[in-house]
């Protein structure tokens, strides 16, 4: 099965593995979209599929 989209790297808890996982990425972004005051990172890294 295959799958199209983007993975918020900082939406994965400390210690995530995703394993067996092929993947391949065609762009990766950076932008300041985080809300800082509701404990989420200022910066989010999304790669894209």
């Amino acid at each position: 099965m295959s799958r199209t989209g983007g993975l918020i790297a900082e939406s994965l808890r400390v210690g995530t593995v995703l394993d067996g996982v092929t993947l391949t990425v065609s762009k990766i972004s950076r932008a300041d979209l985080g809300d800082v005051e509701a404990g989420q990172p200022r910066t989010w890294s999304v790669p894209e599929a």
